[in-house]
């Protein structure tokens, strides 16, 4: 069932025609940027591999014994990597998709963690490891007023919090989930309008920003510091009945160590940039969402021992700025790569309806990035930008 070679990537392409929404992901993942990166390296042999912050450990068991097996071991910053819940479930790593198989009694077969065979089914992406690692971590919860009908069971904070709000009775739609970098869809309906919530790169000592976006978008603002809390209530008014949510937000790891990101703005087309000590690059571009044109990453090339030294994840993120009459829906398109090895590499960028991808870009942005030193473990460093 489980080969120890190949790469599969997946891009899942979404649209969400609102602010902070995630927006087209077809241009975001390019396969052939890291394609050709794991056959640089076939961790299908026995032996330690390193690139960036991950480590694979493949051993033989019982050697030429009938119970010969082989174990995998990954670790993120010198740690092993949390077990999940179910077998087949894959961190994203810089050789492919590494999956969980289980640890049968059995001394004979794999154990652990192995590379998946290419176009392997099922499983769930695993959150990643960088979080656990030290980053910061705020959950969220989704309430919704429900008169005449019993309290439900939450924390008093919670509570108290909903009864300045004048909320008594009330039901939770969905409990305490860990909010990420990308919007995730709370409501969307023609009637009603949509919401999306997602955490922000946490940039500032004091605060860290939750985006609500959607038909109403907000900035919500939480102290950072380890349990903190903040109950908002979010209103839309699409339909011609007001639609109202409560959202509960809890800070479970302020990580005031955390380094906040590297910035990248449009004076950067064609430069060179220096990165040192940053986890995060943002890429935040200029445009106007309702043209249908998404900023999105096309290539990642580059000299690291596994193809490039940082890799783009996720989809664009759409920030709506300030309204403007008669302009659209202008505002940036955020793209976020992750930093895995020290290395030079070039990212390109096309602005262009994702849907046409043969279509020529109406603009293109690249910039070379120089990753010259990797974060240091708790001690928070301020990468600055280049705007």
């Amino acid at each position: 069932m489980w080969r120890l070679r190949g790469w599969w990537i997946g891009v899942l392409a979404a649209v969400i025609g609102t602010p902070w929404a995630i927006v087209p992901a077809a241009l975001a993942a390019p396969p052939d940027a890291v394609a050709g990166a794991a056959a640089k390296e076939d961790i299908a042999r026995p032996g330690v591999y390193r690139s960036g912050r991950w480590e694979y450990r493949l051993a033989i068991t019982a050697p030429g014994s009938k119970s010969e097996g082989t174990r995998g071991e990954l670790l993120f910053d010198d740690k092993p990597v949390e077990e999940p819940g179910l077998p087949g479930d894959y961190y994203l790593t810089p050789w492919g998709e590494v999956a969980w198989i289980g640890d049968a009694v059995t001394m004979w077969g794999e154990h652990g963690w192995m590379l998946r065979e290419p176009g392997t089914t099922g499983g769930h992406a695993l959150v990643e490891p960088w979080r656990s690692a030290g980053g910061p971590v705020v959950l969220a919860m989704v309430l919704a007023a429900a008169p005449g009908k019993t309290q439900a069971a939450v924390e008093p904070w919670v509570r108290k919090a909903l009864s300045k709000l004048g909320v008594k009775a009330f039901e939770v739609e969905r409990g305490w989930f860990p909010l990420t970098d990308q919007a995730l869809v709370l409501h969307d309906t023609k009637e009603d309008g949509s919401l999306t919530v997602r955490l922000a790169q946490a940039r500032e000592d004091a605060t860290l920003q939750v985006l609500l976006g959607g038909s109403t978008p907000a900035r919500i603002d939480l102290t950072r510091k380890d349990g903190a809390t903040r109950v908002v209530r979010q209103t839309l008014t699409a339909g011609l009945e007001p639609f109202e949510r409560y959202l509960a937000f809890r800070v479970e790891r302020a990580a005031p160590w955390w380094a906040a990101p590297l910035d990248v703005g449009p004076a950067a087309d064609g430069q060179t940039i220096e990165v040192r000590g940053a986890h995060e690059i943002v890429i935040a571009l200029p445009g106007d969402l309702d043209s249908g044109n998404v900023w999105a990453v096309t290539a990642v090339r580059g000299d690291a021992p596994l193809g490039a030294a940082v890799k783009a994840l996720g989809q664009p993120q759409f920030v709506a700025g300030p309204v403007v009459a008669g302009g659209g829906r202008v505002g940036t398109f955020e793209n976020v790569l992750r930093v895995l090895d020290t290395g030079t590499c070039e990212v390109e960028l096309a602005y262009r309806r994702p849907w046409q991808p043969e279509a020529s870009p109406e603009k293109t942005f690249r910039v070379t990035l120089e990753v010259v030193e990797l974060p240091s473990p708790g001690a928070r460093r301020w990468p600055g930008g280049a705007k």
